[in-house]
């Protein structure tokens, strides 16, 4: 056995009579051609039998029989619409096989997907079917004539690859992602390159199941690197076939009908992570359901099962139980349990329940036809840990001139944060293993300069509680200028925070912030502040699922003519908020925002939201 590299290959082309061109590796057996990009190819094995070509990705291809290896700087890809049976569009190349695709094919009414079948050269690779989304060129699916690949998506960054047999289904990739990146391909409006290209780089670095997955992210890529061209000769030498449509295209469509047409309406589930809220009390577990019909969401109810014993993993038998909803434009669903026991293992499967006989002609790719309700045969696990939290906390205060009267309010407020935050998880038994304190004080960046911001340490509390206190009772308010404050402003500090902990269940990041006062807006020239809250409202979701923000805050019932005042009642839709506008009773009953953050954290009935639509009365900064 020999092995060349890439700077030897004039050498082996004398011995094996190789023709040297520019770009590709051509094996040669006979009239078939198989090619391989050379920028891709690290070395050729020749032995007797044949030869063996090792790609960059450390990718193997066994060729037999080889007649002689050349290298060939022509080709293209030859795009075809007539003759190709119910196909829209037809891709071929001389050197990388023959691609079809389907446009928008409809199961439904608003369900619609594209389907690109691709036939490799014979003895490269086997036939397959990638599905993808209409919009986006998103893949979901590639079936393969022994099985289905799924592609799942649960979160914006994680990709995960589960191969299905038809008998078992196991996961045999997970990697990071970028879903925008996916979404806004540099193929653009190519759907065809853009499948291919998002297919590649999702593939190259899983492994399982049936077939190469690395053969094909290897030629996917190679293809989307060529150029379309327009060849008359090559068509016109494409053999008709008995139907009048071309013989390649009527051979992809059979295998189409095969192994591709049944699966339009099969339902099919996956049991996800387990990520923690909590990580001795709460968790958040994670399903898809995949189906190119968006019917399942009318014909019946899914969702996650949950218990200690997997024996009892089945509807009305298992102690946790609900339901979830996953849109037919998303790849997931999340459901959050809480109330668990810490120290626990606990295991979990989804499981899909039809509404009635009528299924609507969806087919569960597990279980019988006539089945009420299907389950995931995969059944996972997790462990809850102990039942304890730390907690990050930055407090923004407002220490203009109106918050003259309320200022100790707000003092003892603060000050008393961490007694009474550990009160409540004690009585929660949820063990506060500690509290990293900040305070941002703020007046108005606008009028009052550099002195517009203070920001203290990060007090580990309790152990830090006399220089926690010291800061807090050294505040005192005076100035601010006009009515609006720099409310966005300190709030972008906070969340600029570059030592908030991790996000691994165990701990909390809360943001507080004070204010008797409406913020400054951004009037389009530079004055009053720079924050735009769109960009504000960005950071705060990028920050982990931990997060909670706490407003003290007035409604703008009314502007008095102050045309650069914002109404903190917009933060209302954010995420994770809670709006407190009553100043008086809010300050006053601090202890029932605690209760209403501990009561997210386990299975304990949340408060209802603090929303009580006040007039708050203007009152100048002294």
């Amino acid at each position: 056995m020999k092995k060349i590299s890439l700077t030897l290959l004039i050498v082996f082309g004398m011995l094996f009579g190789i023709v040297y061109a520019q770009n590709y590796v051509v094996v040669n057996q006979g009239a078939k051609k198989t090619g391989f990009l050379m920028s891709k190819v690290n070395s050729i094995i020749h032995e007797d039998c044949g030869v063996t070509i090792k790609t960059d990705k450390d990718n193997f291809f066994d060729v037999e029989t080889v007649d002689s290896i050349t290298f060939d700087a022509e080709d293209g890809i030859v795009r075809l619409y007539e003759n190709i049976c119910d196909y829209d569009v037809a891709f071929l190349t001389k050197l990388f096989g023959n691609f079809a695709m389907k446009e928008g094919c409809v199961c439904t009414e608003n369900s619609r997907f594209n389907a690109v079948t691709y036939a490799p050269p014979v003895g490269m690779a086997d036939t397959i079917c990638i599905i993808s989304t209409a919009e986006n060129n998103i893949p979901t699916q590639m079936i393969t004539a022994e099985g289905i690949y799924y592609f799942g998506y649960p979160t914006d960054t994680t990709f995960e690859l589960v191969y299905d047999d038809g008998v078992t289904a196991a996961m045999v990739g997970c990697i990071k992602i970028s879903m925008d990146d996916l979404k806004n391909c540099v193929y653009g409006e190519d759907a065809f390159k853009s499948t291919i290209a998002n297919a590649a780089s999702l593939l190259k670095d899983c492994n399982g199941g049936s077939v190469n997955l690395g053969t094909y992210a290897n030629l996917f890529e190679t293809v989307c690197e060529l150029p379309y061209v327009e060849d008359e000769e090559f068509i016109e030498s494409l053999p008709i076939g008995e139907s009048g449509h071309y013989e390649f295209s009527e051979s992809m469509s059979s295998w189409y009908d095969d192994h591709v047409n049944m699966i339009c309406n099969t339902l099919f589930m996956w049991t996800g992570d387990a990520s923690y809220k909590v990580g001795g009390s709460s968790c958040t577990l994670s399903g898809s359901i995949w189906c190119p019909s968006n019917t399942y969401n009318e014909y019946g109810t899914y969702g996650i099962l949950c218990d200690t014993d997997p024996d009892k993993l089945l509807m009305g038998q298992a102690e946790f139980e609900a339901t979830g909803f996953q849109p037919y434009d998303e790849f997931s669903f999340n459901i959050d349990y809480r109330g668990l026991k810490p120290n626990t293992n606990y295991y979990y499967r989804v499981y899909y329940k039809f509404n009635n006989a009528n299924h609507g002609g969806l087919v569960p790719r597990y279980g019988e036809i006539t089945d009420q309700v299907v389950y995931d045969p995969v059944i996972k696990s997790f462990r809850t840990g102990e039942n304890m939290l730390t907690v990050d906390v930055v407090m923004c205060i407002d220490v203009t001139g109106s918050m003259y009267d309320i200022i100790n309010t707000v003092k003892r407020n603060a000050i008393g944060f961490y007694d009474a935050f550990k009160e409540c998880c004690d009585n929660n038994g949820i063990q506060l293993t500690g509290l990293n304190t900040q305070v941002i004080a703020f007046q108005d960046k606008y009028h009052d300069g550099d002195r517009w911001l203070q920001t203290s340490s990060t007090y580990w509390l309790p152990d830090q509680s006399e220089e926690f206190k010291s800061f807090v009772n050294n505040l005192y308010a005076d100035d601010g200028g006009d009515w609006p404050e720099s409310g966005l402003d300190a709030l972008q500090v906070a969340f600029n925070k570059q030592d908030w902990s991790v996000d691994d269940g165990y701990h909390r990041q809360v943001v507080i912030l004070w204010t008797d006062a409406p913020y400054l807006i951004n009037d389009g020239y530079g004055h009053y502040t720079d924050v735009e809250l769109d960009d504000l409202e960005a950071q705060w979701n990028a920050m982990s699922s931990g997060r909670r923000l706490i407003l003290f805050a007035p409604y703008l019932t009314y502007n008095y003519g102050y045309t650069n005042a914002g109404d903190w009642g917009v933060f209302d839709d954010w995420t994770n908020v809670i709006h407190v506008d009553d100043l008086s009773n809010g300050f006053n009953n601090f202890q029932y925002i605690l209760e209403s953050i501990i009561g997210e954290l386990t299975s304990k009935a949340k408060a209802a939201t603090l929303n009580h639509p006040v007039k708050t009365e203007f009152r100048p900064n002294k």
